[in-house]
């Protein structure tokens, strides 16, 4: 496989969150963040079994088990063939499997490709799939079925069918930093109480390494979390994502010590939440940063004796070793 085509699979996104990880390694979202947009309708009008199953699609995409992924995806498509969210899962899944499957990378791209495509057919006015589709024609390569012509009239369509996903898909395909600031005002303007666009915007511009402009859409998605009121699990990705660019960058430090506390005070301590893992991590480094080895390492401590990620484990354990 081609290391362009990889890195376009890497970079289909939902929703254009990051993974809970410091690495930020791809924009697919682990399932707390599908939580929040599921909550907030992105995904259609679904009933509670069809909730689990995608959860339970994603979960297993999360822990790299791609062939549970794709029995679950298929079994749904199955038993939902005329479902928007149903087609969608099973697009996700097919990229997924196709970064690990370099004899069935063209095949799972097409398949991809059709149920995105057929994923917006069954839900036309919905800018959600219909940003999928434009981003996997502008980031998969033109050999594997993109091309910035198709992407630029789903662009187009954005624009007439979801205002608020059109400003978030230029912010993520056609926009210098001029453009980008632009962009996070126009946002504010036109939809001020929006904090799933606001955190959106945001991560793209993490990932555009546009700091300032990060800083800003962040910090006002988290000031919108403290005076109104907001689902649950998008409120906790808020938090998160303001203590992970804290500590990242450098900046809003005390923000990120307090956005990370309320986190983990907030959350259903499931250790197999990779989120509630890596909040330690990231506010134990906060903490290290304030000089404050104390409070770092009772967290590393507690990291070391309940994390199931290895790599973080791994992390941990020096943490604790500088701090002897």
């Amino acid at each position: 496989m081609s290391i362009a085509f990889k890195a376009a699979i890497v970079c289909c996104f939902l929703a254009l969150s990051l993974h809970a990880n410091s690495a930020v390694s791809s924009l697919l979202a682990p399932t707390a963040a599908l939580t929040a947009l599921v909550e907030q309708g992105e995904l259609g009008d679904l009933n509670a079994s069809q909730r689990q199953t995608i959860f339970d699609i994603d979960r297993a995409l999360n822990h790299e088990n791609f062939s549970l992924a794709h029995t679950l995806s298929k079994q749904f498509l199955q038993q939902a063939p005329n479902l928007a969210a149903a087609h969608f899962m099973y697009a996700k899944t097919c990229l997924e499997e196709a970064k690990e499957s370099y004899l069935s990378a063209f095949s799972l791209s097409n398949k991809a490709q059709t149920h995105f495509t057929r994923a917006q057919e069954l839900a036309p006015n919905n800018g959600f799939f219909m940003l999928h589709l434009t981003g996997y024609y502008h980031l998969t390569p033109w050999l594997f079925g993109g091309g910035d012509d198709d992407g630029d009239y789903w662009l187009e369509q954005l624009s007439q069918r979801s205002p608020r996903y059109h400003l978030l898909a230029k912010s993520t395909f056609h926009s210098n930093s001029d453009e980008l600031a632009e962009l996070v005002e126009q946002a504010k303007t036109q939809f001020p109480d929006d904090l799933l666009l606001h955190l959106n915007i945001g991560l793209v511009l993490i990932k555009k390494q546009e700091e300032d402009l990060a800083e800003q859409a962040l910090l006002y998605s988290y000031q919108l979390i403290e005076s109104q009121q907001y689902p649950h699990s998008l409120v906790q990705m808020t938090r998160y994502y303001m203590g992970f660019f804290a500590l990242q960058n450098q900046t809003q430090l005390n923000n990120g010590i307090v956005a990370l506390n309320a986190f983990i005070d907030a959350h259903n301590k499931d250790n197999n939440d990779p989120y509630f893992l890596w909040a330690h991590y990231n506010l134990a480094s906060l903490y290290l940063e304030h000089d404050k080895e104390v409070e770092a390492k009772d967290i590393f401590g507690w990291l070391a004796l309940n994390s199931v990620d290895a790599k973080l484990t791994k992390l941990t354990q020096k943490k604790l070793n500088m701090l002897k």
